[in-house]
């Protein structure tokens, strides 16, 4: 469908001192001038049932098994259309879509409701005409917008490029748990035409706090900020809010008035996207207290947000839609509807949780969204200057044990079907290095048999790989980023100095029956070492057994697995290179560390060593403590890791965050009560570590 030509249908909404309310066309393409009376349509008995029945959220009820949401939104979208478009009101718009299909044009449907904050609130987008049977919001022709006039209407952003996206992925620790990656994972993989073709370019906020914010904008062009997570209205202050991240992970409630003057000031930008429950709700008292109209009166062109909680599938179908339209020139409201009608299908209860929020005269917010140019030959790709790695895929489910079985046994059939690279080395034994870290063209070859069948891996993917004798294959657990650090911080373990950053939170029970602990890990580098900071809630801390390096994992510790960013594609035996790191406080405000090599199948725990080179501290607290640590590449980082030496920005490593929480019972201090991970594929109950290398995260060296 081409981008269409707009007229505007503006519908004035007024409260009247004797309770009701008036309806009046404030512009149209037969004139203005028309208007209607009428009462609101619902007692409030009835209204607040037809909002459970379209939000089954908004009480403790579980929902019928008959989804009630189509029946409400033709009862409570009819009679919202049957008391706005009174008899003046209904001819003006009857006459308005004959003179807009004439001349080949749509006829944008702009309500106006600053002057009646009672009903503005109201689902609008529901408007039913039970004439035709039909919700003008579900046609392209009749795209319904929300329209909030403003002093200095702003005007089409020349692009001249491709659009580009920047992602907030949110989730605090303290609330309930968002799959954020794989919520990052669909969107890329939604975009990847648009992205690959040159008209999208998608960038991931490194942490989700207002800090990290500031410092983006204040470097990059960002024309949509889209952001995921959590969302609320505050009945009390009457405003609506985002949850970010503060510098622990923890929720910090950010309203509009917060974030609208970064917005403001970003010239770029003309379009925000909230994913994220409740954004679109506005208050009674002012139609400005919603997080989305508030944004718009400061300045944000355009507004996507949610009026009701929305289904993951939804969502991603919305926002996969929305933008492909969007990067293919339609001006935002025809966009919005395209996406909504890419709803009815599989979501058809869904499709009027969106609302656009608008201030521009048209939906024509960007002009010019066009493929970048392509780079000279040789020229490498455009990437972020913060780069953030495309995700591998993850197992629908932790694997059984059998299946474990069944992959070992199948492994050396799989390594012949896998495409092989070899790494070579100088006469020196070092590797040879291009520039940023990647291999030299020269270090990478590939079997003639293999190079014209297998097509290049994704953007970080890692290729597999072979040393003399192993094969690699990539490994498929989640995404972790160490932040490139300025400054190294005072390893003291207080984490005072380090900048505000969202943790990995290791809290999947990988040994034990009940999960007894919970870590939330930091992680920093430089070109000297690997910084970790690592809060454990603990309400029962035992001072490690330093006397037993070799068993330090079996008491109060937090251990880091750390390798190759290839799993050995036998299914059988860790990488070449594998280690786990374990350190636990020792009592005194110090900590006490240990290294153990991966062996064959297993990290042999009876031949750990202490290791010194790596610098540690511990602090006890209530409920818990914290260790930070500074670890040279030299300890962690084996000769058979494959990367450049020192590591550089987007290198990526195999690791696996663990928390071990020690038996606090006397004689007790070699048992495990639980072990927990951030990797929820990760098993303590296996004949072999190796089994699940290939279900390590992907650890990425971030700028």
């Amino acid at each position: 469908m081409a981008s269409r030509q707009y007229e505007n249908f503006d519908l004035l909404f007024e409260s009247l001192a004797d309770g009701t309310f008036r309806s009046r066309v404030a512009a149209s393409p037969v004139g203005a001038g028309a208007s209607a009376t009428f009462a609101m349509p619902f007692d409030a008995t009835e209204l607040e049932n037809l909002l459970l029945k379209l939000d089954p959220g908004r009480s403790q009820m579980r929902r019928a098994s008959a989804d009630p949401r189509p029946k409400a939104s033709v009862e409570l979208g009819g009679r919202l259309f049957d008391a706005a478009f009174g008899e003046e009101v209904l001819l003006a718009w009857t006459r308005s879509q004959d003179a807009t299909r004439e001349a080949g044009e749509g006829l944008r449907l702009r309500l106006q409701l600053t002057d009646a904050p009672v009903i503005a609130g109201l689902p609008w987008e529901l408007l039913y005409d039970r004439r035709s049977n039909t919700f003008p919001a579900q046609s392209e022709r009749t795209p319904v917008v929300r329209y909030l006039e403003v002093v200095q209407p702003p005007r089409p952003l020349a692009v001249e490029g491709p659009l580009r996206i920047l992602v907030v992925l949110s989730s605090p620790t303290d609330l309930p748990e968002l799959d954020v990656e794989a919520e990052w994972r669909r969107m890329q993989d939604l975009l990847a035409p648009r992205v690959e073709s040159g008209a999208v370019h998608l960038d991931r906020l490194p942490a989700p706090t207002t800090g990290e914010l500031a410092a983006w904008l204040r470097s990059h062009d960002t024309h949509v900020l889209h952001v995921i997570g959590h969302g609320d209205y505050d009945e009390t202050q009457q405003e609506g809010v985002l949850y970010f991240c503060d510098q622990y992970g923890r929720s910090l409630p950010v309203p509009a008035g917060v974030l609208g003057p970064y917005l403001h000031d970003h010239d770029p930008l003309r379009l925000v996207f909230l994913n994220a429950c409740q954004s679109g709700r506005l208050g009674a008292a002012d139609p400005f207290s919603g997080m989305a109209g508030r944004l718009v009166q400061q300045d944000c062109t355009a507004v996507v947000a949610m009026q009701f909680p929305v289904s993951d599938g939804a969502a991603t179908a919305f926002t996969g839609e929305f933008y492909a339209a969007l990067a293919d020139g339609m001006p935002v409201d025809q966009a919005v509807t395209s996406a909504r009608k890419g709803l009815l299908a599989g979501y058809a209860s869904e499709w009027a949780t969106p609302v656009l929020y608008l201030n521009a005269p048209d939906g024509q917010v960007f002009e010019g969204v066009a493929p970048s140019a392509a780079p000279p030959a040789g020229a490498p790709a455009e990437t972020s200057r913060i780069p953030a790695p495309a995700a591998p895929p993850l197992p629908r489910r932790r694997p059984g044990r059998g299946r474990l079985i069944g992959i070992a046994a199948v492994a050396a059939a799989a390594v012949a079907a896998v495409a092989v690279f070899a790494i070579t080395r100088g006469s020196d034994g070092s590797r040879d290095a291009g520039p940023e870290g990647t291999p030299a063209a020269s270090s990478l070859s590939t079997s003639p048999a293999s190079a014209s069948a297998v097509a290049s891996p994704p953007a970080g993917v890692v290729p597999p790989v072979t040393t003399a004798t192993v094969a690699y294959r990539p490994v498929e657990g989640p995404q972790i980023t160490a932040r490139r650090l300025a400054t190294p911080p005072t390893i003291d373990g207080r984490g005072e100095d380090w900048p505000a950053t969202a943790p990995v939170v290791a809290d999947y029970l990988v040994a034990g029956n009940t999960a007894t602990v919970k870590g939330l890990w930091s992680l920093g580098w430089d070109p000297d070492n690997l910084y970790l900071l690592v809060q454990v809630v603990d309400p029962e801390v035992t001072t490690t057994n330093a006397q037993n390096p070799a068993r330090l994992f079996q008491g109060d510790a937090v251990t880091l697995q750390f390798g190759s960013p290839g799993a050995n594609a036998d299914g059988i035996n860790l990488s070449p290179g594998d280690v786990s790191l374990s350190i636990g406080p020792n009592g005194g405000g110090g900590a006490v560390s240990a290294l153990t090599l991966g062996s064959g199948p297993t990290f042999d725990v009876d031949a750990g060593r202490a290791a010194p080179s790596a610098k540690a501290g511990a602090v006890a607290g209530a409920g818990g403590y914290t260790v930070e640590a500074a670890l040279p590449w030299s300890v962690i980082r084996m000769s058979d890791v494959p990367g450049p030496t020192p590591p550089a920005a987007a290198t990526q490593f195999g690791a696996n965050l663990l928390v071990d929480d020690a038996d606090p019972a006397p004689g007790s201090q070699t048992g495990i009560r639980s072990r927990v991970s951030n990797n929820r594929y990760v098993s303590d109950h296996t004949p072999n570590d190796g089994g699940y290398r290939r279900y390590w995260g992907l650890l990425t060296l971030g700028s």
